[in-house]
């Protein structure tokens, strides 16, 4: 008999092996609290009984409540709501922008980038919805758009400005004339005349690098050729950032027949 319990002291119990620790059987104090807390939990873990387990619990506890009263939300008013669309906007627009690019980024969270930018949760960023352009009706469709404004009017220093300008460009074909109009009249006004027959949309560039190709020896480049075709009576439509060459209203194609092989061999012979 003293034998099985001096067995039975020196094993550790379920809650001694579970908990890591045994009961002090020493009148001494503890060395420290850990061993204090220990052991009187212990006690406690055998002191439960089936008639505690199987207390009833109802109406026995009070409901915990926080010690801090919590603070009201604070409504937004519409001001503010507008600014947080507005950056909501500007978020969608910007992975609009961006596209597949900013997949596997923040940008590719509108939302979560509104929430994180004006510093509110989430739930409010959601319902924050961007404002929808307005749709056209059919009635909007059918509306023909408003005629252009009128051009503006220019002041007295850009008139004189514009009139400088076309004096010069009038003194350049003066001299252009005198220098090229003798041996390359003829010879470029027949050119022009037959390559718009093909082509009504012939720009100076083309016509410049038609002419270099045609005659070995042509000698202007292509603003000097610019100004030669307003020296011979030819005008230009603009298109875009393109000069097109147009026709002059009086043909004066009747001045020369002559075929454009003998003007090449006349030109090649005259710069000889």
């Amino acid at each position: 008999m003293l034998v099985q319990r001096k067995e039975t002291e020196g094993s550790a119990t379920y809650a001694e092996a579970l908990l890591g620790c045994q009961p002090s059987t020493s009148t001494c104090a503890p060395e420290n609290g850990h061993h204090k807390d220990c052991h009187s939990f212990c006690k406690r873990i055998r002191s439960l009984t089936p008639e505690i387990l199987t207390a009833p619990t109802e109406n026995c506890y009070d409901p915990v409540t926080g010690r801090r009263r919590a603070a009201e939300r604070v409504p937004f008013d519409q001001e503010t709501r507008d600014v947080m669309k507005n950056v909501r906007e500007f978020f969608e627009e910007l992975k609009r922008e961006l596209g597949s690019s900013c997949n596997g980024t923040v940008f590719n969270h509108p939302v979560q980038m509104t929430a994180l930018a004006c510093g509110v949760s989430l739930g409010t960023a959601y319902r924050l919805k961007p404002s929808q352009p307005p749709q056209k009706s059919s009635d909007d469709e059918a509306t023909p758009p408003p005629p252009p404004p009128p051009p503006r009017k220019l002041t007295k220093e850009e008139e004189a400005r514009k009139a400088l300008l076309e004096q010069n460009c009038e003194q350049m074909r003066i001299l252009v004339m005198k220098k090229y109009g003798k041996e390359w009249s003829d010879i470029v006004r027949y050119f022009v005349l037959e390559e718009l027959k093909q082509n009504e949309n012939l720009t100076v560039l083309e016509l410049h690098n038609k002419l270099v190709w045609a005659y070995a020896d042509f000698p202007m480049p292509a603003p000097t050729l610019y100004a030669f075709l307003k020296g011979l009576g030819f005008t230009y439509r603009v298109e875009g950032s393109k000069s097109i060459v147009v026709k002059p209203i009086v043909a004066k194609d009747t001045t020369c027949t002559i075929p454009v092989t003998t003007l090449r061999m006349t030109a090649v012979h005259n710069s000889q």
